[in-house]
């Protein structure tokens, strides 16, 4: 089975790029569960530009956040076009592709600053995301989308 996570990932990566590949592979997969083990207890989210009206969440808000708004996207999938390693971070560039609930396609880009923590067995985990995406393909296609989910009879709560 092939991943749903490709490009350009480094032949060798770094345990910190390690857990951002998990974490995207998890996002794909729509494995909640790993997510939460990716991420610290005290875990921010904030989606930009901030023009989104989109709040800052903590995990828990964040997970539930995902697992109600993913639902409609089938074959999840990431190409990554660059990551760059910082002391404690690691911020990716990437777009996504799937296909929606009612048929339509989805792709978006994203620019994700990941901050990690460094845990006592040497493993990390992430504790601040801040992500930007294609603000007005996200507005134009969500409010689309919106529509087509209601007109099918589905619930929407985002």
């Amino acid at each position: 089975m092939s991943s749903p996570v490709t490009g350009a990932i480094p032949a060798n990566p770094s345990p910190e790029v390690k857990l951002i590949i998990a974490w995207m592979t998890a996002l794909c997969d729509g494995d909640f569960d790993k997510l939460a083990t990716l991420v610290t207890e005290d875990f921010v989210h904030y989606v930009h530009p901030s023009s989104l009206g989109f709040p800052k969440r903590n995990k828990t808000e964040w997970l539930q956040f995902n697992k109600d708004g993913f639902d409609i996207f089938k074959n999840f999938k990431i190409t990554v076009h660059e990551i760059v390693e910082g002391q404690s971070a690691v911020v990716v560039h990437a777009s996504s592709n799937a296909t929606t609930s009612t048929g339509y396609p989805y792709a978006n880009e994203y620019s994700l600053f990941f901050h990690l923590t460094a845990e006592t067995d040497g493993s990390y985990t992430i504790d601040q995301l801040k992500e930007f995406m294609d603000s007005q393909y996200a507005v134009e296609f969500f409010l689309a989308e919106k529509k087509r989910q209601e007109a099918a009879g589905n619930k929407v709560v985002w």
